[in-house]
């Protein structure tokens, strides 16, 4: 039986995981909100309302007060207000556990959510094609693309979980569903302390709690905080790591489709980018793998080119793989190897890189499109100097390079799979220059990539 972090236990937790220790006692949730409102109070009576500032200052704190009454009034199902020990660590490991987060845990959580829990799921609102998604560790998305309001939340925050932030262990759940009982991970992202909420839960329930008390503001060094925090309940008939709001609680806290907007899915395809950057560095980064490749290469050295020049080279179809007198392609090869011999996890992040490469074109191909028609319409540049940016980032160019010696068995590399690329920034660069020329501006100038990695 798995230990899921609740109301009951996160205030033990976050008193063992504290960076510096304390003997005080858990003050009450309710006190701590009392003191929280006598603070608002306090501000309201005291500040001078014919000074200019102090007005600004009671208006402030009125609308916190009445924000914060309405927050306690309204609390989402499932949850209640629990005392919490806030424990900030150096910014840079806060940083570094949410990276490994990004690209090793949270599309793992999403398969485990798909699997385990796809009728939770739907009683949340997340349709077929969605969980369909999660299964290959994307976020759920309807048939046309539109995302829904969800986000997957640390139950202890990252930014305030003391050790859990720093200390690596093996997460059982994590291990018993991926197979691979060897990797570890900071222990703020293990299973336990994860739950996918709706965005209205997560940001304008919790994160806005947090923000009244000034959780921001503390600095690694400072004393360690007893704040109040949303939390889940201990829940038995339910998922624990999944929130599905009660029939009187959708208007407020329900799963809604965001609006498909140029701007979220090109937000959208930096967090993807950020995924696959992680994600291919840790499949090519495998023993079997550097191995296998190892050895394909001298195959490709025998007919004097170099691994990504033999996969850019083989570009037949499968169907004419199996032709008498033909060569078996390398990209085959390598395929075939992997997933008969090769390790379950890598076998697994070998299909998500191909995943998020082909998630990647499609928003590529879509944002391409929107910023030519706004362009057609109106003679804006605006959508197509935003992916023009994003096509000559450091990181699109760094992960495209990494992507060369990746091979796809339906396109030769995976870099293949984004073999538009180039089409789409010269009609993009002829696009923006026309329009800045007619102006009088300076040419849009290509970002100097910088040499690393």
């Amino acid at each position: 039986m798995f230990v899921t972090i609740t109301s009951k236990n996160v205030t033990h937790y976050t008193r063992n995981f504290a960076l510096v220790a304390t003997n005080s006692r858990a003050p009450d949730p309710k006190d701590l909100v009392q003191n929280l409102r006598l603070k608002f109070e306090t501000i309201i009576n005291t500040s001078d309302p014919s000074r200019k500032d102090h007005r600004i200052k009671i208006a402030q704190a009125k609308s916190k007060l009445e924000k914060l009454d309405h927050l306690l009034q309204n609390l989402p199902n499932d949850m209640e207000l629990a005392t919490v020990l806030y424990s900030k660590p150096k910014s840079g490991k806060s940083k570094t556990a949410m990276n490994e987060f990004s690209h090793r845990v949270k599309p793992q959580f999403f398969k485990f959510l798909a699997k385990n829990y796809s009728s939770d799921l739907k009683r949340m609102g997340i349709c077929d094609h969605g969980i369909k998604k999660m299964t290959r560790g994307l976020a759920p998305t309807d048939d046309q693309g539109h995302f829904y309001n969800v986000s997957v939340d640390h139950i202890i925050e990252r930014s305030g979980g003391g050790k859990m932030t720093l200390k690596r262990s093996v997460d059982p759940m994590l291990a018993k569903f991926s197979g691979d009982d060897r990797q570890e991970t900071f222990e703020i992202n293990h299973f336990k302390n994860l739950i996918l909420l709706p965005d209205d839960v997560h940001t304008q329930a919790k994160n806005y709690l947090n923000t009244l008390q000034g959780l921001n503001d503390i600095n690694y060094g400072d004393r360690p905080k007893w704040c109040v925090m949303l939390v889940p309940k201990l829940r038995s008939k339910t998922s624990p790591f999944i929130h599905v709001p009660r029939a009187d609680k959708r208007k407020t806290y329900g799963v809604k489709k965001l609006p498909k907007t140029f701007s979220a899915v090109i937000s959208h395809m930096n967090y993807e980018l950020l995924q696959l950057d992680g994600i291919s560095r840790d499949f090519l980064n495998c023993f079997f793998v550097q191995e296998l490749k190892s050895s394909l290469t001298a195959l490709a050295q025998q007919d004097g080119r170099t691994f990504s020049e033999i996969l850019a080279y083989q570009k037949h179809s499968v169907a004419n793989d199996n032709q008498q007198n033909q060569k078996v392609p390398i990209r085959k090869i390598f395929h075939d190897a992997l997933v008969s011999y090769g390790p379950k996890l890598s076998v697994s992040r070998y299909k998500q890189v191909i995943d998020l490469t082909q998630e990647i074109e499609k928003n590529m191909r879509y944002s391409f499109n929107i910023a030519a028609d706004r362009y057609k319409k109106t003679q804006s540049i605006e959508e197509s100097e935003k992916l023009l940016r994003f096509l000559e980032s450091d990181n699109f160019a760094h992960n495209l390079k990494r992507l060369k010696i990746i091979p796809d068995v339906e396109q030769g590399s995976a870099r293949m799979i984004l073999k538009d690329v180039e089409r789409y920034k010269n009609a993009l660069y002829k696009r923006i220059n026309k329009v800045r020329s007619e102006n009088g501006l300076p040419a849009f100038q290509a970002k100097r990539r910088s040499r690393r990695r």
